[in-house]
């Protein structure tokens, strides 16, 4: 195993040399498997976990094909295998040329992670492979059927079934074909190999599993300590493939670390969600009553393999998620917050945004961090204030903003941190700046144009007063920027690429974003 090297990008590559012998074992022709296996912080596995690396082939100096194969595979109805219980048939042909097979030769078909065999083994030419045994090799099954002995420059035809299992594996990979020959006499260091296998042909056929990704996420969560009853809202969203089936989520108290389930406790219920689409959310809500979590601890939702029903819940663990143990969709909510907040206000006082706030107590607590967003959606840092510490008492907080935007609304909120660098945000208030806005009229024109075609702006009073950099602001309708620019002074012309039909507004502001004129167009 190899530390890990964090984000350091001069640190997080390592290279592996060794040195490898042959044995009579080798198969010559046969590549060299890697796989990787990581994890990343929180129990989630590393992106790349599970990847193989397939060298080019290894062959042993001296040996002589006795025949080559050709090998050639196709699925029916098609290579899409959706859910858990997707069947399809493959047809593989075994062309020999050039020599005959022997009675120990064989044909190999490895099967992607994720697909099994599943018999309806028939063979429609003269000559037929039989079926010997399904083997698994690095979490792959692998089909191997004998030639028979004396084939010579001819096309073997068989079909088999292979479904989709419920291995938690979802991808495009491929279908691999092997084919090998026995031959005697050579030589391993000072003893004489028996029989060496030898590659005579190889193949792939490209596969893709779909199988739903979950995700689970707490939107509500509350505790009734009187009748130790949880009443709770869930969403269930699916990223991966269409939903061939219902899935079941287990309820368990959280563990004391707050990063996964108690299983001592045992599971406190379990809901049954129905079939998601692709790209879809389910909300479900419900109570949990006599749970005997702990308040503090709070409640963890679950999609387990096997649920604790015994039903097995068919579905891809993505490595991009986060995951119980690598596996299991989880959603966690506790009680235990960095601080408990009973008043957050904010309003625009004097062109400024004026927030207070107001927490009832601060448990091992460290900073508040002030977040702005010109869209509610996308926040960022504009203050550090450091809370009490450790404190049972109230304590009240204010903060002005007074940094000047070219925007007529803001959005404010509050990240809260812990010592240990836990948080929690609070909710977000919203700030109207539209009387704030003192500026000339801009002319604009073409007016209406279409959208792409370049617009002129000019100012009554015209551009002389200002730096040689102007700063450009269009937004909607509903007050949300959706082009920023900054152009030359002495060219003002904006591209109207992008903006599709409506009614906008546009701010020009100077260095200092001070604005200096506002004014309005319409692309049809």
């Amino acid at each position: 195993g190899l530390a890990g090297a964090g984000t350091n990008p001069g640190q997080n590559e390592v290279i592996i040399r060794w040195l490898m012998t042959t044995t009579c074992e080798m198969i010559s022709g046969e590549p060299l498997s890697i796989q990787t296996f990581g994890t990343a912080p929180c129990t989630a596995v590393a992106t790349g976990n599970g990847e193989t690396i397939i060298s080019s082939a290894l062959n042993i100096n001296g040996v002589t094909l006795p025949y080559s194969t050709t090998l050639t595979s196709s699925l029916s109805p098609d290579n899409i295998f959706t859910g858990c219980t997707d069947m399809k048939t493959i047809m593989v042909n075994a062309t020999i040329s050039g020599g005959t097979t022997g009675s120990t030769d064989s044909l190999f078909v490895t099967l992607t992670e994720g697909l099994v065999y599943n018999g309806g083994v028939s063979c429609s030419t003269s000559d037929c492979p039989i079926f010997v045994e399904t083997t698994t090799v690095l979490g792959r099954e692998v089909v191997v059927f004998k030639y028979p002995s004396g084939v010579t420059n001819s096309t073997m035809t068989i079909e088999f079934d292979i479904i989709s299992s419920e291995n938690l594996a979802c991808s495009s990979s491929n279908v691999e074909l092997r084919s090998t020959a026995e031959i005697g006499g050579l030589t391993c260091g000072v003893s004489t190999c028996p029989a060496t296998k030898v590659n005579t042909g190889t193949a792939m056929t490209g596969v893709q599993l779909e199988k739903p990704i979950y995700g689970l996420n707490f939107t509500s969560l509350f505790h009734d300590i009187d009748t130790d009853t949880y009443t709770y809202t869930l969403e269930v969203s699916n990223t991966g493939g269409n939903a061939d089936q219902a899935v079941e989520v287990d309820f368990y108290c959280v563990n004391a670390t707050l990063d996964g389930i108690d299983e001592t406790e045992g599971v406190k219920a379990t809901i049954t969600i129905p079939a998601i689409t692709s790209g879809s959310t389910h909300t479900a809500s419900g109570t949990i009553v006599g749970s005997g979590c702990d308040p503090v601890l709070g409640l963890a939702a679950v999609i387990m393999p096997s649920a604790d029903s015994g039903f097995t819940n068919c579905y891809c663990a993505d490595p991009g998620e986060r995951y119980l143990g690598g596996d299991y969709p989880i959603a966690i909510r506790s009680n235990v917050l960095p601080v408990e907040l009973i008043g957050f206000s904010a309003e625009e006082i004097d062109c400024q945004g004026k927030l207070i706030w107001k927490s009832a107590s601060e448990i091992d607590f460290d900073y508040y961090e002030v977040q702005k967003s010109t869209n509610g959606r996308d926040f960022y840092s504009i203050e550090t204030i450091f809370g009490q510490g450790s404190s049972t008492e109230a304590a009240s907080y204010e903060y002005k903003d007074d940094s000047r935007i070219m925007t007529t609304k803001l959005y404010y909120r509050l990240k809260m941190v812990d010592l240990d660098d836990s948080f929690d945000y609070s909710d977000i208030r919203t700030v109207s700046f539209a009387e704030c806005v003192e500026s000339s009229e801009i002319h604009i024109y073409p007016n209406p144009t279409k959208e792409g075609q370049h617009v002129k702006l000019e100012l009554i009073q015209g551009f002389s007063h200002i730096d040689e950099n102007i700063r450009i602001s269009v937004t909607d309708i509903v007050g949300e920027v959706v082009k920023f620019v900054e152009l030359k002074k002495s060219y003002p012309v904006l591209d109207t690429q992008g903006l599709g039909s409506g009614t906008y507004f546009i701010r020009i502001a100077d260095s200092s974003n001070i604005i200096i004129g506002t004014g309005k167009f319409i692309i049809l």
